[in-house]
């Protein structure tokens, strides 16, 4: 029969104890991906440089070394026009992975509010770091940008969105106060993931304005037809997956593959909390299939 040391026995509790740690932390950190928010945090902070460590990328000192990772190719300049414009932006360079997520992220704000995207800081070198920046910041790194704060309307579908993409791990996102504007960090390797899986990307894709409501047909308007219900029928009856159908007010969606419930915020300019309480769902997790209540946009 084999017999364990003392020491043996020791060096077993200890490894028990690291695994239980490493699974504690694990959960840890699912839990805290499982509820976004624009506050940020401790956690978010080594989530932004775990994923520019991932990245290859290290942070630059000076505006001499931006400009020669610029010239190897391990940033780009970012040129303004289209969907966002720079305002201010003393380096606009950045990694390639995080100027096309902007494009994106850009095009779906400018199809919400009809107006640019104003970005107001890009790549900053260790030595011109503003006094109250964070010694942790990645914005050296080429993975940040900041977004000038919206008007509240907008705000009110960019907010959404963000989390969404939060939820996902695709971004860190923090809402700061000095200067007002939105924190945007990009973690290259979950944006990839996320677009070869389709509807990954959906919050940027979907329309972002809510579709009117259709006003429900009366009988005396549909000459007393009798096949419509709401008008519900002649749109085919039950509509397709992912789609929504009036309901006295609020708008009836069915959950499709894909759907979170930040996403289906941005999608409807409604906040989650709202989805959540007319629905009296306790819980963030989503069904295929489940019909879920959209409420109307608060005016």
């Amino acid at each position: 029969m084999v017999t364990l040391t003392h020491l043996e026995r020791r060096a077993r509790v200890l490894a028990r104890a690291v695994a239980l740690a490493g699974l504690s932390l694990a959960l840890a950190g699912s839990a805290a991906r499982a509820k976004p928010s624009l506050r940020g945090s401790p956690e978010s902070l080594d989530r932004q440089n775990d994923a520019a460590r991932r990245a290859g990328l290290s942070k630059l000192q000076s505006g001499d070394d931006i400009r020669r990772a610029a010239e190897r190719g391990v940033v780009r300049r970012v040129e303004g026009g289209g969907a966002f414009d720079l305002h201010g932006v003393s380096y606009p360079y950045a990694h390639p992975e995080l100027i096309r997520f902007l494009g994106e992220l850009a095009s779906f704000y400018q199809r919400a509010c009809g107006t640019r995207l104003i970005v107001t800081s890009l790549m900053r070198p260790i030595d011109e770091q503003p006094r109250n920046a964070s010694d942790r910041s990645i914005h050296p790194t080429g993975l940040a940008v900041d977004l000038r704060y919206p008007p509240r309307p907008c705000q009110q579908r960019l907010e959404p969105a963000l989390l969404a993409l939060e939820h996902q791990g695709v971004v860190e996102a923090t809402r700061e106060r000095r200067p007002p504007h939105y924190h945007v960090t990009l973690d290259v390797d979950a944006y990839e993931r996320a677009r070869g899986q389709e509807g990954a990307l959906s919050v940027l894709a979907a329309p972002a304005r809510a579709p009117a409501p259709r006003p429900v047909a009366r009988e005396e308007d549909r000459g007393g037809g009798a096949q419509e219900r709401g008008g519900a029928q002649e749109r085919g009856g039950a509509q397709e997956r992912g789609g929504a159908q009036e309901r006295g007010g609020a708008q009836e969606h069915i959950v499709a593959d894909g759907d979170t419930l930040w996403a289906l915020a941005a999608r409807w300019g409604v906040s989650v909390k709202a989805i959540k309480r007319a629905n009296r769902l306790r819980r963030d997790a989503l069904i295929l299939g489940q019909r879920l209540k959209i409420p109307p946009k608060r005016r």
